[in-house]
């Protein structure tokens, strides 16, 4: 099941990117099924739900640690450990993790080298799939 597929059976309508950002505010613009907005403290909860199934991993304990490392802000930066984004991943381990899989990867060319931890989606599959590996 695709993401999109997965959000319309919770009953949310995607309806579209903000800017020139691609993804990176999406979930702003997430509707419940009567048009209403969803709450702020709830905007990424299609994709915990998600990229958890994917990986095997409880949603709300990644939304709980996103909320005490960010308070769900996708562009918070600690002032002292530099980790960025909602999942607040250090640099070494956002290179590792940011294509969800273990292992630094051979790095594609630069025009594709598009993961950013400050997108909502990035950071939150990377996080899955972090979380996974680290619970095994």
């Amino acid at each position: 099941m695709v993401r999109k597929d997965y959000e319309a059976s919770l009953g949310l309508a995607w309806t579209g990117y903000r800017g020139g950002h691609g993804p990176l505010d999406w979930a702003l613009f997430h509707h419940d099924s009567a048009g209403a907005k969803v709450k702020k403290q709830d905007r990424y909860d299609s994709l915990f739900q998600f990229y958890a199934g994917v990986y095997g991993v409880e949603w709300k304990l990644m939304k709980a640690q996103a909320i005490q490392e960010s308070s769900l802000d996708p562009d918070a930066i600690n002032p002292h450990s530099h980790a960025k984004g909602l999942a607040q991943f250090m640099a070494r381990t956002w290179d590792e993790w940011k294509d969800g899989s273990a292992g630094i990867q051979t790095a594609p060319p630069v025009e594709q080298n598009l993961f950013d931890p400050r997108d909502p989606e990035d950071a939150i599959k990377a996080h899955a799939s972090y979380m996974a590996w680290l619970l095994l």
